[in-house]
């Protein structure tokens, strides 16, 4: 693994350990698990959102190879803004986002439309 990679890795595990009090994490652009796979490890449950059909095919691969068992893959699309992705973010305690060349906005988008949003967002750009 690259250098950067596991930099980055650490600096986040770091900021996960003042998020004590949150179990229930959302990862937006999961990707084939870069981030997932270390995060799963410390967190109670994770659910990884990747739109691409190959990465999460190839995240779910790697989580069975794994045996990782507390992380739920969706394809959910959260630029949609959809009541499924309101009550994700609603259920949630914290984000880890990691998204495309799109940014936040349609996240931060998303969160406007909820009352209480999650205490915690990690972003990685």
């Amino acid at each position: 693994m690259a250098n950067g990679i596991k930099h980055l890795i650490q600096s986040n595990t770091k900021l996960l350990s003042y998020c004590e009090d949150a179990s229930n994490w959302v990862e937006f652009g999961a990707g084939c698990g870069t981030f997932t796979l270390p995060l799963s490890q410390l967190l109670d449950h994770l659910t990884a959102v990747e739109s691409s059909s190959t990465s999460k095919h190839n995240l779910q691969r790697a989580l069975k190879h794994h045996s990782i068992d507390n992380v739920t893959v969706s394809s959910l699309n959260v630029q949609h803004q959809t009541d499924q992705a309101c009550e994700l973010l609603r259920r949630s305690d914290g984000i880890f986002a990691n998204p495309r060349r799109s940014g936040l906005e349609p996240i931060i988008q998303t969160l406007e439309k909820i009352e209480y949003p999650p205490l915690y967002i990690i972003y990685v750009s």
